[in-house]
């Protein structure tokens, strides 16, 4: 069998372009078996050797996404590609298993990268050998420039409450998704989740554990494109709930840092006119669902591109 060298000891030459990878995928099986719950899965991608004796590349893991049988994940792989040269990726899929030895295999796919950048919006779909459920990956071109880092707080006030339960007495358990937006050809626009929060249990008013993401991943590296930021009701089978969401440029989310918070009677008390309204848009009715506060918003790092 070959060896395999880790991601960050590849080789870098001038004639090849570095690509950016995500990963999602659609109806995978539950590998926590009846009444268990649902699976946890992650995923790992290995560029293959391209010849005998030569050396597979382990470009790493993406995180784990709890309850969830068509995840998205937020992890990004970047890494070395020759347009003139064939190179093919495998991307396998596991449940994490707590408190056992080994984590459960859920499947497996090999893509070609020329074959993902040919097909529209650069994104491919197979389906796993061992089950029948579908991963997608998608290349775009690496981010030619460092950038810094958003460090984001977020808080909820008054959000709609989704999980009523059957007596009417339960609440909604929230968490926060921060995507990227790609306009497609034709002026499709795709949001990419780049960041999520953890959920907060039964709170309609939560303040969530900060965030962390690159400018490059999150809006690349332009305070001016707009961002977008879901709240969702976390749900233990994965089929969260949409609470609202807003759409909001960099500028514009660093500069609504809510600076007018006080302390009367054991409460804390926001500037509610400096807030971000949330939207559920429906079928036929759009209508709001409560607000977002920004708590803090601090750029660490290699300053944006204003444009």
């Amino acid at each position: 069998m070959p060896s395999i060298l880790l991601g960050n000891e590849r080789n870098i030459s001038s004639s090849k372009q570095e690509v950016q990878l995500t990963l999602s995928a659609t109806n995978l099986p539950n590998t926590k078996g009846l009444l268990k719950g649902v699976s946890d899965p992650y995923a790992i991608v290995t560029i293959l050797a391209d010849k005998s004796g030569s050396q597979s590349i382990l470009l790493g893991r993406t995180e784990t996404v709890k309850n969830n049988l068509s995840p998205t994940w937020t992890k990004a792989f970047v890494f070395d590609y020759e347009l003139s040269k064939r190179m093919y990726i495998n991307i396998g899929i596991f449940g994490e298993i707590r408190k056992a030895k080994r984590n459960k295999p859920v499947g497996s796919a090999t893509f070609e990268i020329g074959d993902i950048l040919g097909r529209p919006e650069n994104c491919r779909g197979k389906r796993l050998k061992q089950s029948d459920g579908v991963v997608y990956a998608m290349i775009k071109p690496a981010p030619k420039s460092p950038a810094g880092t958003l460090y984001l707080e977020l808080r909820g006030l008054n959000l709609r409450n989704v999980d009523r339960g059957p007596l009417g007495l339960g609440k909604s358990d929230p968490f926060f998704e921060v995507s990227h937006r790609d306009e497609q050809p034709g002026g499709k626009v795709i949001w990419t989740v780049v960041s999520r929060s953890k959920h907060i249990k039964s709170n309609l008013n939560p303040t969530w554990k900060p965030v962390e993401v690159t400018l490059n991943r999150l809006c690349d590296n332009k305070q001016n494109q707009p961002i977008r930021i879901a709240v969702l009701d976390w749900e233990k089978n994965g089929n969260h709930k949409f609470i609202g969401a807003v759409e909001v440029t960099l500028d514009v989310l660093v500069r609504a840092v809510n600076h007018d918070m006080s302390v009367k009677d054991g409460k804390t008390h926001l500037d509610v006119d400096n807030t971000f309204t949330l939207t559920h848009f429906g079928s036929k009715v759009s209508r709001e669902s409560g607000s977002l506060v920004v708590t803090n918003a601090v750029i660490n790092g290699a300053a944006q591109d204003p444009q």
